[in-house]
C-alpha cells in the first residue's frame, strides 16, 4: 500500500491526532533524481492498483519496498541491511 500526502498532512495527522512518533529522513539528492524517484514510486503505485500484493514482514515491508523503489532508480545505492527485514530495527539503521 502507497500513501501519497504532504508532509504536513502526515505529521500533524501522526503526531497530534494519533500521538506518534515520527521521524523524516532527508534525501540528499539532486532535482533530476527527485524527479526519478517520483516517477519510479508513481510507477510502482500505479502496478500495485494491477497486482495487489500482501503486506510481508520479511519481504515486502514498508522499510525494504522503498529501498527496492530507490534501487530500481540508483542501482545499489541501498545495500542489504539487517533492519530491512528486521523492521523493528529501521529506523536506527536509517538514522545512521
Amino acid at each position: 500500500m502507497m500513501y501519497w500526502g504532504s508532509e504536513e498532512d502526515f505529521i500533524i495527522r501522526r503526531t497530534l491526532y494519533l500521538g506518534n512518533t515520527q521521524r523524516m529522513y532527508l534525501l540528499d539528492i539532486g532535482p533530476d533524481s527527485a524527479r526519478t524517484l517520483f516517477l519510479e514510486m508513481a510507477r510502482y503505485t500505479n502496478w500495485l492498483t494491477e497486482k495487489p500484493q500482501f503486506y510481508n514482514t520479511f519481504f515486502g515491508n514498508c522499510t525494504n519496498t522503498l529501498g527496492k523503489i530507490i534501487n530500481a532508480t540508483a542501482p545499489g545505492f541501498v545495500r542489504f541491511w539487517f533492519s530491512g527485514v528486521c523492521t523493528g530495527l529501521s529506523a536506527q539503521a536509517l538514522h545512521r
